[in-house]
């Protein structure tokens, strides 16, 4: 399995072959844990992580989530695409995802395979237009116009952390940003 672009390592360019992608802590923890976790397994593991908060006891749970069933591997494969770092280990998301918009655009697109590309897309504008986002005449793809606009208001950075804290809160099942903002805008409106 391959993350990500060039920058991920595998496969080979026109500087020669490079070396093959690293695995990730929970991809680690999957292949080693090749057993069925028990119900009070997941609870220690989960404890641990609570307690000690590091990237590997919750890398560990997360292998055992998806041994037990409890999380399905695509999502913790999103969460990998999304740079989180119990999920992909120490790799990271490239550093020019960060600083360069098209680079940015191409890994949003990529969340597509999760079916994700128009939620991180819907976030953006929230948070880079609090009210009505502006009509942006693009002449090409009015998402990527809209995921660059948003790039340039909020910097590489902020992008990467909205969209990642969104969907990985979500993927992982420690959370639901979207219901919880539904919710809390329904307790508005009936005030």
């Amino acid at each position: 399995m391959r993350r990500g672009g060039p920058s991920c390592g595998g496969g080979t360019n026109r500087l020669g072959p490079q070396s093959p992608p690293r695995p990730g802590l929970a991809e680690v923890n999957l292949r080693r844990h090749a057993v069925l976790v028990s119900d009070a397994d997941l609870r220690e593991l989960e404890r641990r992580f609570r307690e000690s908060g590091s990237v590997e006891d919750e890398a560990a749970w997360l292998s055992a989530r998806v041994k037990a069933g409890e999380l399905d591997e695509d999502k913790l494969h999103l969460a990998a695409h999304l740079g989180y770092e119990a999920a992909i280990g120490d790799v990271g998301p490239p550093t020019l995802l960060e600083t360069d918009a098209e680079v940015f655009v191409a890994w949003a697109d990529g969340l597509s395979r999760w079916g994700k590309h128009m939620a991180a897309l819907q976030v953006l504008r929230e948070r880079a237009w609090p009210e009505e986002p502006p009509h942006i005449n693009s002449g090409g793809n009015p998402n990527h116009a809209y995921l660059r606009r948003a790039f340039q208001i909020l910097g590489g950075s902020e992008c990467v952390e909205v969209v990642r804290d969104e969907l990985v809160r979500w993927a992982l099942g420690y959370s639901d940003p979207v219901r919880e903002r539904v919710e809390a805008r329904q307790q508005e409106g009936s005030e």
